[in-house]
């Protein structure tokens, strides 16, 4: 069911600049890797900004739609089921990581975390962001009587309980919500 959901989604690589903001933040305290893997990255558009901020010429990535697109020259891009896969890099070997809006998506996310503890130096840095549940948005959501942000009750009718205002649209095969 859930290879079907991603065969029949047509996906859109964006992220909100706000949230890039954020992350783009977390790196630049003085941090000086020399080299960053981003878990998700799709197309490359938030980890070309990433190795931006860290001054980095190469960086790897992971998705498990890396087939389906072209990636630049700077991005080792390998296609990899993180929920299933081994991350194929040696214990401790980056310094920075980014997993921004995957967790959401899986249903065995510890499997991913020790990856990603695996594979990151002790002295590294792990960015990871996913949408919140508890956000004020979706406790306005909430109070009205409809289904938060981020949260689809079916996986044919994507806008079903939505508001209208807050749309969950775009946010299919969502399975884990945090706060």
């Amino acid at each position: 069911m859930k290879d079907e959901v991603l065969e029949n989604t047509e996906f859109e690589w964006s992220f909100p600049q706000l949230r890039f903001e954020k992350v783009a933040k977390l790196f630049d305290n003085e941090l000086h890797p020399s080299n960053l893997l981003d878990i998700g990255c799709g197309n490359g558009t938030v980890t070309e900004k990433i190795r931006e901020v860290l001054k980095l010429d190469m960086v790897d990535g992971v998705d498990l739609l890396a087939d389906r697109v072209e990636a630049p020259s700077w991005l080792r891009l390998l296609k990899i089921n993180v929920e299933k896969e081994k991350l194929p890099y040696p214990d401790d070997y980056f310094e920075a990581i980014h997993c921004g809006e995957v967790l959401e998506h899986l249903y065995d996310t510890d499997y991913l975390l020790e990856e990603i503890h695996r594979v990151l130096s002790p002295t590294g840095v792990c960015v990871l962001s996913t949408p919140n549940l508890a956000s004020w948005v979706n406790r306005l959501i909430l109070m009205g009587g409809f289904q938060p942000y981020s949260v689809p009750v079916s996986l044919r009718y994507e806008e079903a309980g939505e508001c209208g205002w807050a749309s969950t649209q775009g946010h299919r095969g969502h399975f884990r919500v945090f706060t």
